[in-house]
């Protein structure tokens, strides 16, 4: 997944290389952004048969040198729940599952005719993962469901959080919208977090709001 992301990220940037020069009026140089936006999150990886989809809250804010290079940094938060299987296996009625990323991403751009642009991202920082059940859950016992709860000896009140470093990498579309000077945007990324026992691995999709 992370692969066929950067993938992607890399070849929009390479489709937009050529236009490079006829962009220069459609995107605007301002040295500072910020972003707002939500959408949908996706589990993936060893993670995903015990967390579930959920939604998303993005914020964002940017200094660009000029109109292709800058630095971003991202609030991510996901709230999603646990998946049926893993909470039967541990005998809990109901569970939620939150992740929150915070990134420092270099970030090229390559601005587009008529006001788009492209522009892909790659970088790290931190990535925390809360898992909250119903009821109490006693942990150490063998499941094939929620691995990284297996630490014998330890009883939960109902919350498990684990925090780590971690990176993210993808990219997105800058569009026009009618509220001028601010544009629109479609935003995908892998953010993986190397948590304890299992590492914690998601793709957001995002559309919101850019200044």
């Amino acid at each position: 997944m992370m692969r066929r992301l950067l993938r992607a990220a890399l070849a929009l940037t390479a489709l937009g290389a050529p236009i490079l020069l006829l962009g220069q009026e459609g995107e605007p140089a301002r040295h500072l952004t910020l972003s707002l936006g939500g959408g949908y999150t996706t589990p993936t990886g060893a993670v995903a048969s015990d967390i579930d989809h959920g939604g998303n809250f993005v914020l964002s804010s940017g200094y660009f040198l000029n109109r292709h290079f800058g630095i971003t940094g991202t609030f991510l938060f996901s709230d999603g729940g646990i998946t049926r299987s893993a909470l039967d296996a541990l005998n809990e009625p109901a569970g939620t599952a939150r992740i929150f990323a915070v990134t420092i991403d270099p970030t090229i751009r390559v601005p587009l005719p008529r006001g788009f642009a492209l522009y892909a991202l790659a970088g790290g920082g931190y990535v925390g993962r809360d898992l909250h059940f119903e009821k109490p859950v006693l942990i150490g016992f063998s499941t094939k469901h929620m691995p990284f709860m297996l630490m014998p000896g330890y009883a939960s009140n109902g919350s498990i959080i684990n925090n780590s470093g971690g990176f993210d990498v993808g990219g997105g579309l800058n569009m026009p919208s009618p509220w001028k000077p601010a544009k629109l945007f479609l935003e995908a990324r892998f953010v993986k977090g190397f948590t304890s026992n299992l590492n914690t691995a998601v793709v957001p999709l995002t559309v919101g709001v850019r200044w």
